[in-house]
């Protein structure tokens, strides 16, 4: 994968370290100021940024929403000696697509742009994609009110028995509500996330994961994390400007997400249970082979 980085950071020790860690695999453009990096990214057009949060004049977050407000979508990854689950909201919040500690590892910052760049080529792809997909779940959802529209949910899930199709079954409801939502289930000790826009973001994963232990609902302006034991969302774009479709949707995530993770808790059960099977299963197999061998040699004993 290759490409065109645009380095904003007014270390100028960060340039070198970041021109050794990428190179020849990028062509790396460098800005020394916040100013500087948003005059140079109006005429170059790069694949994706590389950001200091920390900076005189214009700091990462300003330079970030100025960026946003003019419309681009192209991958921000910020640079930080902060890592606590605030920073990265913020970072989120206006726009960024991922976050990296400093110091920082070259093999680090080579994976994450990697996985950024692919993002945008996803979304990319997945655009026309999901636009057909929110159609056809948006037609295909019943029930006259939200709370009939859970309950139907709630009827649906008894018979599913893969992670996939419970995924889909929530994104589909969440679309029919007019909201953008990622959704982590926490199955067999592995986090697995999907998202009503197709592609999940690095940063989107990182908030979940960390956030996971936190309060059941964790708000950050129209952004809302909501945590179950085995279940965690984020909504993206919660109604502040209509205060009781706001308070309606805070009780409808309760019965909506206790069913769901009551249904990983029983999907767990019964996988837990196909593998005790399975191993009994195999330890029957074994004892009848080890039974068969002997009397193999007892009469092979005999016969002598």
């Amino acid at each position: 994968m290759s490409g065109t980085i645009l380095l904003i950071d007014d270390d100028k020790l960060i340039h070198k370290v970041v021109s050794k860690y990428l190179d020849s695999k990028y062509i790396l453009e460098h800005a020394y100021s916040g100013e500087e990096g948003i005059a140079l990214f109006s005429t170059i057009v790069p694949d994706a940024i590389l950001l200091d949060v920390e900076m005189p004049g214009k700091n990462g977050y300003q330079v970030c929403q100025n960026i946003r407000e003019l419309g681009s979508d192209i991958p921000i990854i910020f640079l930080s000696g902060k890592s606590n689950v605030r920073e990265i909201m913020l970072g989120y919040e206006l726009g960024a697509d991922d976050f990296i500690v400093k110091p920082f590892e070259g093999n680090l910052l080579n994976a994450k742009l990697d996985v950024v760049l692919r993002y945008a080529q996803q979304k990319q792809a997945l655009a026309e994609q999901v636009k057909t997909a929110e159609d056809t779940a948006f037609n295909a959802m019943t029930g006259s009110s939200a709370l009939g529209q859970v309950m139907h949910f709630v009827e649906q899930s008894y018979g599913v028995a893969q992670l996939s199709t419970l995924a889909d079954k929530y994104l589909a409801l969440i679309k029919n509500w007019q909201l953008k939502s990622v959704v982590m289930f926490y199955f067999d000790q592995e986090s697995h996330f999907y998202s009503t826009s197709g592609a999940v973001k690095p940063l989107e994963e990182e908030l979940l994961i960390q956030g996971r232990n936190s309060n059941r609902f964790i708000d950050f302006g129209c952004r809302t994390i909501i945590n179950y034991p085995l279940v965690s969302v984020l909504i993206k774009n919660m109604p502040l400007d209509d205060p009781e479709q706001y308070g309606r949707l805070k009780d409808l995530f309760p019965p909506l997400l206790g069913a769901i993770d009551a249904k990983l808790h029983a999907l767990e059960v019964e996988y837990t249970l196909a593998l005790q099977s399975k191993k009994l299963t195999d330890s029957f197999t074994d004892v009848r082979k080890t039974l068969v061998n002997l009397a193999s040699v007892l009469n092979q004993s005999l016969t002598y």
